[in-house]
């Protein structure tokens, strides 16, 4: 949202704007600017701000995007790079890195690790990707050599918090154990057992 400031706001007239976002279709656009349009402008009172949470809330609650699109304005206002061709990698950027800013917020954090409860930087604890239950590395290290010694690998070596079902990755499990011979050991078991459980595999004696 790019806002001009003109002289005659906020006496008289709300700012001009522009609306740009690469992702999204012009058409959404022009549909955004046309909302702000409509949004009531009291004269003497300021606006950008209930504009900024119009738009929040319309990208929230009723936008759609679209694979089929309706004759276009031509809005000037409105300016986007959208191509529906690339949406899906767009997308899967958006996605990626919003997981590498909530990884780096969360290791610039302090944590309190639900095993011991103790408080430590994020740097310090591992968490677990399917369900974002996190551990610090000792406690989780502990677990994983346990739930190891106790026959448990691969998608039987669950998050250790209570009613989680959800298997460690094998990349958070040679994170968390460091020691290079004895992840070999659970990756060979794990494919062991995965074989072993495949009814259409036979053991050549």
């Amino acid at each position: 949202l790019i806002i001009n400031y003109h002289d005659e706001y906020p006496s008289d007239d709300p700012p001009s704007f522009i609306l740009s976002c690469f992702y999204f279709s012009k058409i959404d656009l022009e549909k955004l600017c046309r909302k702000i349009d409509h949004f009531l402008f009291i004269p003497g009172e300021v606006c950008v701000y209930d504009w900024i949470v119009l738009i929040k809330q319309e990208i929230t609650n009723e936008f759609i995007f679209r694979t089929n699109f309706e004759e276009q304005e031509n809005d000037p206002r409105a300016l986007n790079g959208y191509n529906i061709e690339n949406g899906e990698k767009i997308f899967q950027y958006l996605i990626d890195y919003n997981q590498r800013r909530e990884e780096e917020l969360f290791q610039n954090q302090l944590q309190t690790c639900s095993i011991c409860t103790d408080i430590m930087p994020g740097l310090d604890c591992i968490r677990l990707h399917r369900c974002g239950h996190f551990y610090c590395r000792p406690c989780l290290n502990h677990y994983i050599r346990m739930t190891f010694d106790n026959g448990k690998f691969g998608e039987n070596l669950h998050c250790p918090q209570d009613h989680c079902k959800q298997a460690l990755l094998p990349t958070e499990i040679k994170q968390t154990l460091q020691n290079e011979e004895l992840y070999e050991k659970y990756e060979r078991l794990t494919l062991q057992h995965g074989l072993e459980s495949m009814k259409d595999i036979v053991w050549c004696p």
